[in-house]
């Protein structure tokens, strides 16, 4: 499973690079605050027989994706015989190709962050809430593929409710930190996160530890949100300019940091927030 909220860089990464990442960021703070009560009268508000149609025909118009590890594979087995120019000509595709996609991101809505939607019992899952779950599904694959809306069920809920926001002090100063600042601070920002990794510094290593903390926490939804509501800041910030995946990991990582910032080393946690932190207005 690539996507999980434990693992949520990966969906932040792939919303990053997808033209209504923006919107999918926002959607998913409203899944985000979904709970046993609203998926109830979400479920009682719709015909059953409809909303699966719905589900089904949503699924349906999204298109195959090649995702980053199978072009990497396929990259791998070129190089062979093309050498390192298999690698510098796809360069580009993989930069661009999403991790999950669309596929990953329907199991994920269903199997972690609807979970409380389903009754687990001897090997077997019911949906408690079925035609919650396919209104939810329904239009998130609607804003994935950018319309047209085939339900409107999703889209009504959103303006009529609350999503999920941020609570913990810093996580909040934060976020609004991001909201008000500028583009060149943030390309400044992934400037840093560039010089960084080529001095040596691991990203991965980084955000490893701080992803296991936040998990060891019981902090993973907060910090999910916060993920979400970061991204949204920031491409509502670059426009219809392709956002530098340095930037991306900039603030990836000081999200991440800041919400277990009690429990990281002090290195990790300089680390992980300086290329961000140094450069916000």
């Amino acid at each position: 499973m690539m996507y999980s909220v434990v693992n949520i860089a990966a969906v932040v990464r792939d919303l990053s690079r997808h033209p209504h990442g923006g919107a999918l960021a926002r959607d998913l703070t409203h899944v985000l605050s979904l709970d046993l009560a609203a998926l109830a009268e979400m479920d009682a508000g719709a015909d059953p027989n409809g909303a699966a149609r719905l589900a089904e025909q949503a699924i349906a118009r999204v298109t195959a994706e090649p995702l980053a590890l199978e072009l990497l594979a396929a990259a791998r087995q070129v190089s062979d015989v093309a050498g390192l120019a298999a690698w510098t000509s796809s360069i580009d595709l993989l930069e661009r190709a999403p991790l999950g996609g669309a596929g990953e991101l329907h199991r994920w809505l269903r199997d972690e962050l609807l979970e409380i939607g389903w009754q687990h019992g001897d090997g077997i899952s019911l949906a408690r809430f079925p035609v919650a779950l396919d209104i939810v599904c329904a239009g998130m694959l609607d804003t994935y593929v950018g319309g047209p809306v085939v339900d409107t069920s999703w889209r009504r809920w959103v303006a009529s409710h609350e999503p999920a926001t941020v609570t913990e002090p810093a996580l909040l100063q934060l976020v609004a930190r991001l909201r008000a600042t500028c583009r060149g601070s943030l390309v400044a920002a992934g400037t840093a996160m560039r010089a960084a990794r080529a001095a040596g510094w691991s990203w991965a290593a980084a955000m490893h530890d701080a992803c296991w903390a936040v998990e060891l926490t019981g902090r993973g939804r907060e910090t999910a949100v916060a993920q979400l509501e970061a991204l949204a800041a920031v491409i509502d910030i670059a426009g219809p300019t392709p956002l530098d995946p340095e930037i991306v990991s900039a603030v990836t990582a000081a999200v991440h940091a800041t919400a277990v910032a009690d429990v990281l080393t002090g290195e990790t946690l300089t680390d992980l927030r300086r290329p961000l932190l140094a450069h916000l207005g």
